[in-house]
């Protein structure tokens, strides 16, 4: 029997449904998310890269439940924008409106000003999260006239996995393509609509769950994962 079993799943900490549903589809052992574990709160994200947000959620579940656990954070990052929105993808319609130009600079110090300015205002996690349209449409905006290479972008998804040991281990998967002028079709989650992978004439948001998976920088990122998981067992 492998180490993970129904009764000792996995745990996937996360509260996106969408994305417990997509990574469940790709990994052959039991997975379940913080909403079977029993942990309700928001966990904070504060980190200044998708790698430092991963093992931050995967450790916040690990030293509090105790149980083997990966977290992921994903980032979209646009050419055009200075690989803006990038760690700030989720909550990408609520920054200042200075925040692409500043990307655009090289001030990646703009990173730790907003992180200062939420604490201020208090916690990141209690603070109010844009909705899916929200993102895209800021994002929509800022790469209006745009056009041709100027679109390009790429989806980064980190991995840390936290197992008995107490060591973080990441995997990363990466999809390059470009950002669509409207939104197309109502499959999947966040920026899916307006991302069209490279290869492919179609959105994710317009791909079966199983194609985007097979090509998605989660996909991948889970992929890598499952190779380290067999040869461990």
């Amino acid at each position: 029997m492998g180490k993970y079993c129904v009764e000792k799943a996995l745990i996937f900490a996360t509260h996106n449904a969408h994305k417990l549903k997509e990574v469940q589809a790709l990994l052959t052992v039991p997975v379940q998310g913080l909403a079977e574990l029993g942990c309700t709160e928001d966990i904070p994200e504060t980190g200044f890269t998708l790698r430092e947000n991963a093992f931050q959620k995967a450790m916040y579940v690990y030293e509090r439940f105790g149980r083997p656990c990966f977290a992921d954070d994903t980032g979209l990052e646009v050419e055009a924008l200075g690989g803006a929105p990038g760690v700030y993808t989720a909550r990408y319609a609520f920054l200042p409106d200075g925040f692409e130009a500043r990307m655009m600079a090289g001030d990646r110090r703009v990173l730790a000003d907003i992180q200062a300015a939420e604490t201020a205002a208090g916690t990141e996690a209690a603070a109010p999260q844009p909705t899916f349209a929200q993102n895209m449409a800021r994002l929509l905006h800022k790469m209006r006239g745009l056009e041709g290479p100027q679109r390009r972008a790429a989806f980064i998804t980190v991995i840390c996995l936290i197992e008995a040991d107490g060591q973080p281990r990441y995997f990363e998967g990466r999809v390059e393509g470009e950002i669509l002028n409207a939104p197309a079709g109502a499959e999947g989650f966040g920026y899916d609509p307006v991302f069209k992978p490279e290869g492919y004439d179609r959105s994710f948001a317009e791909l079966d769950l199983a194609t985007k998976n097979g090509i998605s920088h989660r996909g991948r990122a889970v992929a890598a994962l499952q190779q380290y998981l067999n040869a461990t067992r």
